[in-house]
């Protein structure tokens, strides 16, 4: 459908839902169409079909059950604001969102994709460190990178009772309907390092595009003019997709044309030791770049292992500007020049941000009067010994 003068596209799908409830077509109880059938009628993206439900709720006049599907509500339900006890849950099966419980737990749950880098293992010290100085203990679970895995610790957490959660999402093209609903349900939780395009929720993150911006800068007054950009995860993952976009910002405002054989995305991790067939083996040897910027460590690793299978050297024949330290070193020890996101800055304001919450009230629906909180730290370059003059 298209879309007329400048009304946002969610608020026709919510008027048009909005008015079949007014006009007593859906009638309590009723189910609402499902997101599929209205993406279908509509024509739009499953994002605008979310963000036309989230203000549907928020006005109290539908009600989303996990399992079962999103439903008119009646008089009663929006007359107190679809607060439910958690006895009223129980019966109607509501989502374990809604439970309210007498007491803190004074627990937290940390949720991570994986922990496999330094990086992530320095998110989850600093997490654990501001919020032991808070007085809060922390629960770790682990997704894999897995959507649904996302979703089953996200209910495991709610379950067992945790006060509020910190959420890395996974690297995935389409949101968690679960992070939805937290935010729909009013729950408290933060998301941290990746956020998601046009839902405003709480967030703590690095500027992706600027540290990119930074790495190329450098990488170009070394005199260097064929700079690939590579990453083992396909380019739309938010992340990504913002570095990859200062990498075209830098190098447009250098003057330099874009060359699409220096994007190299989806990079194959696993078959290694490398051998004649890996495509970045090869690619490397052939030399057709100088200068490379991993946008995360694993792939600065491995196109460091790379290039000493060739019998190249580093920096004297290419350089290397990574994402984030692929050591676990001192900067003073360090071997990559990289960009330093300050994650340890990120998990301590991540960790502040959620006990803020907690303190201000989970359940605060006035999000006029209470904004939702979004952190951007600055990241800096760190210049060592795997970049130099071409």
């Amino acid at each position: 459908m298209e879309q007329e003068s400048r009304t946002p596209l969610y608020h026709t799908v919510q008027e048009y839902i909005r008015g079949k409830i007014h006009s007593g077509e859906f009638k309590p109880g009723d189910k609402v169409p499902t997101e599929h059938e209205l993406k279908s009628q509509f024509n739009v993206s499953r994002m605008t079909i979310s963000t036309a439900m989230i203000h549907l709720a928020k006005d109290g006049l539908i009600r989303r059950i996990p399992g079962r599907g999103t439903f008119v509500t009646g008089p009663d339900e929006r007359a107190a604001g679809l607060e439910r006890s958690s006895s009223d849950s129980a019966q109607e099966g509501e989502s374990a969102l809604n439970v309210k419980k007498e007491e803190p737990s004074r627990r937290i749950g940390l949720i991570m994709p994986t922990i496999d880098s330094m990086f992530a293992m320095r998110i989850v010290n600093s997490v654990q460190y501001a919020l032991n100085d808070s007085g809060y203990s922390l629960v770790v679970g682990m997704t894999n990178n897995s959507k649904k895995q996302e979703r089953d610790v996200i209910r495991s957490f709610i379950e067992s009772g945790v006060d509020g959660q910190i959420i890395f999402p996974v690297d995935e093209h389409t949101y968690n309907e679960e992070i939805l609903s937290l935010k729909l349900q009013g729950y408290p939780f933060v998301l941290i390092d990746r956020y998601l395009p046009g839902v405003e929720t709480n967030f703590v993150g690095s500027d992706n595009q600027a540290g990119a911006q930074l790495a190329v800068s450098h990488l170009w007054e070394l005199g260097h003019r064929e700079i690939a950009v590579c990453s083992g995860i396909d380019f739309p993952a938010v992340t990504i997709r913002d570095r990859l976009d200062g990498y075209v910002k830098e190098l447009t405002a250098r003057g330099a044309l874009i060359n699409p054989s220096l994007m190299l995305s989806d990079i194959d991790i696993k078959n290694l030791p490398f051998d004649s067939d890996h495509p970045l083996f090869r690619y490397i040897k052939a030399r057709h770049a100088t200068g490379y910027l991993a946008l995360h460590s694993s792939i600065a690793l491995l196109i460091y292992q790379a290039a000493k299978a060739c019998g190249l050297r580093i920096p004297e024949d290419i350089s290397i500007v990574s994402f984030d330290n692929p050591t676990s070193l001192q900067d003073e020890f360090a071997y990559f020049t990289y960009v330093d996101q300050s994650e340890e800055a990120s998990g301590r304001r991540a960790a502040e941000m959620i006990v803020k919450l907690l303190q201000k009230g989970s359940r605060n629906k006035d999000r006029e009067a209470d904004p939702y909180a979004r952190t951007i730290i600055a990241p800096t370059l760190k210049i060592n010994h795997s970049t130099g003059v071409r």
